[in-house]
């Protein structure tokens, strides 16, 4: 059972290593992460630096918050980074972080480019820009890749490149 909570900020000292709690959002409200100034170990959780890229398929989810958060636990400059899903890193730490937060913009892209053509949320999920096979769970991938198609699609229309017309998104350039 849980015997008490923690904000950002909070410390764990563990003797030889002395964790910080950070907040991290966009994979999920309350996404933290773990930084040891000492050794610069960063405990990343979900932002796991595989080649998949961030996942933000949770309602909750947001891109924007996300980038941000990748940002700013890649300014920390880790020497190690342990990630909840990726293993461990210790090489090319910057360049990981980089390539990581790139599968954000080369998703926006290539959804981006799939609504040249009119098309319906429904439709864009059957082409699976963002997880291209489903081998396991497919209903609950194909959920996922909804949410974050449609986080994808608010920002193009923010951004004033992409319009809902009632039936489906189309591009406006």
């Amino acid at each position: 059972r849980p015997t008490h909570t923690y904000e950002a900020g909070a410390s764990f000292d563990f003797g030889q290593a002395r964790l910080v709690a950070i907040h991290a959002p966009g994979h999920t409200e309350d996404h933290m992460c773990f930084f040891d100034t000492t050794s610069g170990l960063l405990i990343s959780g979900d932002i796991d630096l595989t080649l998949f890229g961030p996942w933000y398929g949770d309602m909750e989810s947001d891109i924007e918050e996300l980038k941000k958060s990748v940002q700013s636990v890649m300014d920390l400059e880790p020497r190690v980074v342990v990630s909840g899903h990726g293993g461990v890193f210790r090489t090319d730490l910057q360049g990981r972080f980089q390539r990581y937060l790139d599968v954000i913009s080369m998703r926006h892209g290539a959804i981006a480019e799939l609504v040249r053509k009119e098309r319906t949320l429904d439709e864009l999920v059957s082409l699976s820009p963002i997880y291209r096979e489903r081998p396991l769970a497919p209903e609950l991938t194909a959920w996922w890749e909804r949410q974050m198609i449609r986080k994808h699609l608010e920002l193009l229309i923010l951004e004033g490149r992409v319009q809902h017309t009632g039936k489906g998104y189309i591009s406006r350039r």
